[in-house]
């Protein structure tokens, strides 16, 4: 084992480091060009990350406090990717889609595609 930023290419974002169910996440939302995919619990970015690497969509990256936002924009910025917006809500995980669903019923874009990884093995247990 070793540090990430050892990585060869990762501080330059040829590669990123990401769980198996990040990764088939991604996968499984068939995002397309054109989409809209909410990301609802997007720390530390490498799901978004992969979303934006699949379809050229529109994300909007969510997760619970403003550092875990620094970090999706910190690994977004280094593999030279941009949600359209991320930031904190400082509500709990499981509040995130009911507290933002009425945000999109009065909009005229909804999602195409929800991702919320709730049991992420990024957060921290209680």
């Amino acid at each position: 084992p070793c540090a990430v930023d050892k990585i060869p290419g990762f501080s330059q974002g040829d590669s990123s480091v990401q769980d198996a169910g990040a990764q088939r996440a991604a996968v499984l939302l068939d995002v397309a060009d054109g989409m809209t995919v909410l990301d609802a619990c997007a720390a530390p970015g490498g799901k978004a990350g992969h979303i934006l690497e699949l379809a050229d969509c529109s994300l909007i990256a969510l997760d619970i406090s403003a550092e875990r936002v620094a970090r999706i924009r910190e690994n977004l910025a280094r593999l030279g990717l941009k949600a359209e917006r991320s930031e904190a809500n400082g509500i709990r995980i499981w509040r995130v889609v009911r507290q933002i669903r009425p945000r999109f019923t009065r909009s005229a874009v909804a999602p195409s595609r929800i991702a919320c990884t709730i049991a992420s093995s990024a957060v921290p247990g209680p």
